[in-house]
């Protein structure tokens, strides 16, 4: 057995103490890694940079790379390893320490022999007596925990401190645990009333659940974070300011966040591409089958709480207008399908990148999700859904612990209901085809108004979307073709001025101003250089406003 003990000393410099124990299984030579990536991002962590000192006492050693070390241990049972972590990040895939609590992702900083995974795990927590310690982990005594293998001791977060609320709820017979750390005003009756009725309708989806009980852990600070992150029994989800979350789009996030992330209980923890079966915690984990795991997850998600009666109508569909405006004001899909972008999410997924560059996995995998739920529904005349199509992923893949490939994802689908897939397959999921004749069919059928209205003349007719830096009104993005792009602007030039009008942060408002030229002239900032160019605004609508509402 591993044996994990974590200590500290000086809270207030976030110093993490860890040591760790690991048998040799008679090795004269054991290779010792630190986790490079962890499982729900997708972009490496190079956790190491993290480590303040590193010590194996009476063993030399030598680093291979600046995650992994080589311990010359011949004829010893075991080494003991001491190194300290800098704790100092909050997010909801972070390792936290401060005097108030200890929130711990075991793979931004526990060290495993990547030779010996199967062994069992055990730690050790040196605590206040005082402190609660709450998460997916087996617990064994007083502040300590045990994981059969290194897989499940990677995907179990954990956090201690003296004051955790500690609320729960049974569906189906299954406990979940919503546990929240920091200040809030939440309702406790209405939350938990809200949580069993999502969950009921996502149980019923699937006809059954990947684990024996499940938490839900909350870190609410007093600054702004919105984050979260799925894990095999549990989710830590970051939201804040913790004192308002109880109300307005915090609320409705608190909601969401905490729907999507128990829907990747089945879909990706369990429904898991085989490129992730199991997870190799050394390098990327590359996939083309993002637009599944986060796309179908993030469209699951808010429809189980519409579902539900969690989201109303007119919620549910300001999420969906939320996704329309994400994929049609980011021209990306001009230029990359969805399946390459996931593949790609690793070089800069989490960054806005070059312009143009990429897509979102979620929105686009949500979109294409919407499309594929309707076409089932409407050629089965309401029979048959993706629920259906899922539920088979669970039933062949998930519940076997199989990895699925891209093919497997397909053929289910034409299990469930044999379509014609391929336009949906060849156009929007490998393509870069325009998503709005799937999508107008697919509104149709749900019985959606869909109408596209003008946001500004910046946006809508010389197809610049502009923001407010401190003074300056910056260009966010230049639609391709569009009159902005063909005068030769671009992202990050600063604009001042349009036909002498200075310009502020009601910029479209100068517009009733300009007298109707043909030939409009915008000075702007390059670098710190004058330019001023000439152009003409378009009758063609580039960017527009996108409203949703259920047909009567």
């Amino acid at each position: 057995m591993v044996k994990y003990t974590l200590s500290y000393e000086a809270a207030h410099r976030h110093e993490l103490m860890i040591s760790a124990t690991f048998p040799t299984h008679g090795q004269a030579q054991m290779e010792l890694q630190l986790p490079r990536w962890r499982p729900g991002r997708y972009e490496l962590g190079d956790f190491a940079k993290n480590l303040l000192r590193f010590e194996i006492p009476d063993f030399s050693f030598e680093a291979k790379g600046n995650h992994t070390w080589l311990v010359q241990c011949e004829g010893a049972k075991e080494i003991r390893v001491h190194y300290v972590y800098c704790a100092a990040e909050l997010n909801a895939g972070s390792t936290y320490l401060t005097s108030e609590q200890l929130y711990v992702n075991p793979v931004n900083c526990f060290l495993y022999n990547s030779q010996f995974q199967d062994e069992a795990c055990e730690i050790q927590l040196v605590l206040p007596e005082n402190y609660q310690l709450l998460g997916g982990m087996k617990q064994t005594a007083k502040h300590q925990m045990q994981a059969k293998n290194v897989q499940e001791l990677m995907d179990c977060p954990f956090m201690a401190a003296e004051e955790i609320e500690h609320w729960t709820y049974t569906c189906e017979g299954i406990p979940f645990h919503i546990c929240l750390l920091g200040k809030h005003h939440l309702n406790k009756e209405k939350v938990l009333q809200e949580f069993a009725a999502f969950t009921q309708v996502q149980l019923e989806a699937f006809g059954g659940f990947p684990v024996d009980e499940y938490y839900f852990l909350f870190q609410l600070p007093p600054f702004p974070v919105r984050h979260g992150v799925e894990h095999e029994n549990s989710t830590v989800i970051a939201l804040g300011p913790g004192a308002e979350v109880h109300e307005g789009s915090l609320y409705k996030d608190f909601l969401g966040i905490s729907s999507h992330e128990l829907y990747h209980t089945w879909n990706v923890k369990s429904i898991r591409p085989k490129e992730m079966m199991p997870y190799d915690f050394s390098k990327e984990n590359y996939s083309r089958l993002g637009y599944v795991a986060e796309g179908v997850t993030t469209y699951y998600g808010d429809e189980m709480l519409h579902r539900s009666g969690v989201f109303s109508d007119e919620t549910y569909l300001a999420t969906m207008e939320e996704q329309l405006h994400r994929h049609f004001w980011n021209w990306g899909w001009m230029n990359k399908s969805v399946a390459d972008s996931s593949y790609e999410t690793w070089l800069d997924g989490y960054e806005r990148g070059v312009p143009g560059r990429k897509v979102s996995i979620y929105t686009e995998g949500c979109l294409i999700a919407f499309i594929c739920d309707e076409m089932i529904k409407e050629a089965s005349e309401g029979r048959l859904s993706l629920d259906d199509v899922m539920k088979l992923m669970w039933e062949k893949y998930g519940k076997k612990g199989i990895g699925y490939s891209e093919e497997d994802y397909w053929s289910a689908m034409s299990e469930v209901l044999e379509l014609d897939y391929s336009g949906v397959r060849n156009d929007l999921v490998s393509g870069t085809e325009d998503y709005g004749p799937y999508l107008s069919r697919a509104f149709r059928s749900a019985g959606i108004l869909w109408e596209q209205n003008e946001i500004g003349f910046f946006e809508t007719r010389l197809g610049l979307r502009l923001m407010k830096q401190g003074e300056q009104i910056v260009v966010w993005d230049v639609y391709p073709n569009s009159p902005g792009d063909q005068a030769g602007l671009w992202v990050g030039d600063v604009l001042v001025s349009l036909n002498e009008h200075l310009l502020d942060k009601n910029w479209n408002a100068i517009t009733e101003v300009i007298n109707n030229k043909e030939i409009l002239t915008i000075k702007a900032l390059r670098r710190g250089t004058s330019l001023s160019v000439g152009l003409k605004s378009s009758e063609r609508s580039y960017f527009l406003r996108h409203s949703l509402a259920y047909q009567q």
